[in-house]
């Protein structure tokens, strides 16, 4: 059987890794307004494969929070870092 623990790991360590995927791909968070815009995207996408329900698949909404997840990483390292931290260190 496997523990919350592990399970908490395991989104932890997805969100981390979709996080340097999309900065291969994608430019990094320049402002509040940015960050929340695409934190929207991603709420609105997860949403969409919620309402399939009963025909969603777990996979595809795991996809999209892990999606969501990641931004939400990105808008705290990068829109909202921790005061006193330039955000390009």
């Amino acid at each position: 059987m496997i523990e919350r623990k592990d399970y908490v790991n395991l989104a932890s360590s997805s969100f981390i890794g979709a996080y340097y995927k999309a900065r291969e791909i994608h430019a990094p968070m320049q402002s509040l307004h940015e960050g929340y815009a695409i934190i929207k995207e991603e709420f609105d996408e997860l949403w969409d494969e919620i309402k399939r329900y009963p025909n969603h698949k777990n996979s595809d909404v795991r996809k999209e929070a892990i999606q969501m997840g990641a931004m939400i990483i990105a808008f705290l390292v990068e829109a909202a870092p921790v005061d006193g931290h330039d955000k390009s260190s």
